[in-house]
């Protein structure tokens, strides 16, 4: 891959997944023995994991992106040459 730092960056918001995982874990074990969850905290929940999954699909366009346009570059260089 030739941008590393993004790969990282995409890596580092992957990272995020588990960390979700178990505090909606948490969340739910909460909800099912004190007979509720705060509405707010629940809904603070939902909008950092969509937070996380547009950031992440949003870095992948991105290196899609920069990937073709180095693609197009490689194959103008070897057509002048």
């Amino acid at each position: 891959m030739p941008f590393p730092s993004f790969q990282a960056l995409l890596d580092d918001v992957a990272a995020l997944d588990p960390q979700l995982d178990y505090l909606d874990g948490v969340m739910t074990t909460l909800d099912d023995t004190d007979g509720g969850l705060p509405r707010d905290r629940a809904q603070d929940l939902m909008q950092a994991q969509q937070r996380r999954a547009a950031l992440q699909r949003n870095i992948e366009e991105l290196l899609n992106d920069m990937e073709t346009g180095t693609e197009i570059v490689d194959q103008y260089k070897v057509g002048s040459d």
